[in-house]
């Protein structure tokens, strides 16, 4: 257990109370760490790259608003509360286009429903042509979007995905399976 004259002796964060000397450098691996050039895309950065052209045009409302001088805490929630909105939109978009022309239908009604939606036709059409270009075996299907946001961090999000089209499982009758078992 530590007490106050304790950590006056112990080296690292919370003893020694002597400040480091101007241009110190804390020590840090000599050489980077090498990539590799095969690693696979994480489903968020599939997902960002996705959703590019509506948190384009999320950024393009930001700087407009801070053009017209919007305080900076107005200016940080407006920029929250616009970049949740177009990842949405890109979250059902893409779950639709996994699962079938009933949800893409559904998804133009929901989308269509919302304020200031405008060409959201030519929009869904624009994404789902970028999803069969760019993702054409991407199968997961996004189950949980959250984005925190605090004053001092700013935004982050996470995702949850479930692969409905496991590579080398073929679909099969129920009845198939339960003999299987039994």
């Amino acid at each position: 257990m530590s007490s106050p004259r304790s950590r006056n002796r112990t080296q690292g964060a919370f003893g020694n109370r002597r400040p480091r000397p101007l241009g110190y450098i804390p020590e840090s691996p000599r050489e980077l760490p090498v990539v590799s050039e095969g690693k696979q895309r994480t489903m968020a950065e599939n997902l960002v790259s996705f959703c590019s052209g509506l948190l384009e045009n999320a950024q393009m409302e930001i700087n407009k608003a801070r053009a017209n001088n919007l305080p900076n805490s107005e200016l940080r929630q407006l920029q929250h509360t616009l970049t949740k909105g177009a990842m949405n939109i890109g979250i059902s978009v893409w779950n639709a286009s996994i699962m079938g022309d009933k949800a893409i239908m559904n998804a133009r009604k929901v989308i269509g429903a919302l304020p200031q939606a405008e060409g959201v036709d030519e929009l869904i059409d624009e994404l789902l042509d970028k999803k069969a270009r760019l993702f054409p075996d991407e199968k997961n299907l996004i189950t949980n979007f959250l984005m925190p946001f605090s004053e001092r961090n700013g935004g982050s999000f996470t995702i949850s995905a479930v692969n409905v089209n496991p590579e080398g499982v073929q679909k099969a009758d129920l009845s198939d399976l339960v003999k299987v078992g039994g």
